[in-house]
This record gives C-alpha cells, structure tokens and sequence, in this order.
C-alpha cells in the first residue's frame, strides 16, 4: 500500500469546504477541539518541504518555508537564495499562529480587512493576519497489489490512522461508498477528515450526492477539484454545495 503525503499551501488549486463556516461578516467559529496528534517527524516533513519547494520554484517565489511540528518547534527551514532575512522570522510567525489557532492564517488576514471589529484581531497573541500559514492537510490513499477496492473501511482506517501518527493536523481521503462505513471510519479517527471529490462525476448532481453523504457521515467537509471547476454551473454548484454543508452543525471531538 502507498501512502500519499501533501501540504497545502496558498496556491493550491482546489476548493475546500467545511461544514459551518463562519460568514464573511461574522468571527470566525470555534476551533476544532481535537487533539493535535504525535508531531510530525523528519521523513514526512521532508516530503512535505520538497512539495512546497518544487511548488516555489515553479512560480520563481523567493521565500522562506518552516515546517513546525504539534509541540511548535521547527522541524525544518529552508530559504530560498536571496530571500530577504525578515522572511525566516515571517514565515515562522504565520506557521506558528496556523498552529496554535488550528486554522489558516488568511481567516485573520480577512478579518483585519474588514475592519471594525475584526481590528480586534490584531491584539490576539501569536496570530499572524498574513495568508500562508496552514494546518498541515495529509492526503491518504490505499494503492498496491494487495488492494482489490482502495475504499474498503479497513484500508481507510488503517491509512488514516497513520496520517494520525506522522502528525497531520486534516485528513483528505475517499469516501467509501455508503454513509454507514463511512461514519464508522470517521469515528475511529481523532482528527477531521475531509472526503476527497476524486474523479469529475457524472453530473453535477452526482457530486452533490457525495456531498450529502460526507455530511451525513460526519466528515468535516469536502475537498475537491475538478468537480467544481469542471461543473457546468460552477457558481451554482458551489451555492448547492455551500447549502448541503450548512444544513448541519459544524463536526465536533468524537474522543
């Protein structure tokens, strides 16, 4: 079995959606009261340093990148050549916030914009109001010889489970087929799961109906691709999408 092992960053090209988001206007809601999970080690963050360095490069970024693991330690830095100093101390700063706030630092940066009441945001110790600090986001999926169906709850529970422990902060995976399964994986696991959109489905409905079983099983949201940006009424479909999402109240601890 293969795991796959991803960071997020701010220019990733999909759209995540959690179940019951705070409103533009409105402060954002309560972080999840879950665990932070065994801290990442040097194996999966070099993985991750070597997806968002290939990432920077594409885009000719001169940066600095900090992995920190659960505890707030750095577990790597890298700076690209010619990179100004003040951005090692930046960088630090938006990794640390996204990790003792359990949430990207663009939410403060947003709320700054709107100013008001989101001015207060600025008072807040250790948060940054600069995008780019993220939770650490693992992807996980069961590939091999030995996987006859990759969405059967015991490989989603086994490979979950170890994203756990390599220290992911959200889990994206598959869905697997039925609410009922599903749920059972999902309780199992201490840290949010997000159900992955996979494939471009057949209609939009159809997304919509993976949307409706995510929710029903109790996964933090979605994370998907190319079936919204392939939709034939993206707008609307992310509106449904949105709906389907908002009909429940946000996921808490399950242990």
């Amino acid at each position: 079995m293969k795991t796959r092992i991803n960071t997020v960053l701010c220019f990733t090209l999909a759209v995540v959606m959690f179940a019951a988001t705070a409103s533009a206007q409105q402060a954002p809601s309560p972080p999840p009261t879950t665990p932070y999970g065994a801290p990442i080690g040097l194996e999966a963050a070099k993985k991750v340093m070597a997806a968002a360095e290939a990432e920077a490069t594409k885009n000719n970024w001169a940066m600095a990148i900090i992995i920190l693991d659960s505890t707030g330690h750095a577990v790597m830095l890298h700076k690209f050549d010619n990179t100004q100093y003040g951005s090692i101390g930046v960088a630090e700063d938006k990794a640390r916030s996204a990790l003792y706030y359990k949430r990207p630092t663009k939410v403060f940066e947003d709320l700054v914009a709107q100013g008001g009441i989101g001015l207060r945001t600025l008072a807040l110790r250790n948060a940054s109001p600069l995008e780019g600090g993220i939770p650490l986001i693992v992807e996980t999926l069961a590939r091999g010889k030995d996987v006859k169906n990759p969405t059967e709850p015991k490989w989603l529970n086994l490979h979950t489970r170890m994203a756990v422990e390599l220290g992911a902060d959200v889990i994206k995976t598959e869905y697997s087929g039925d609410t009922v399964s599903m749920s059972a994986v999902i309780a199992q696991c201490p840290i949010p799961i997000l159900v992955l959109g996979g494939s471009r489905d057949a209609s939009d409905d159809k997304s919509l109906d993976l949307v409706q079983g995510a929710v029903e099983a109790g996964a933090a949201g979605v994370f998907f691709g190319r079936n919204v940006f392939q939709a034939t009424d993206m707008e609307g479909f992310l509106r449904k999408a949105r709906q389907v999402l908002d009909r429940r109240e946000a996921p808490v601890a399950r242990r």
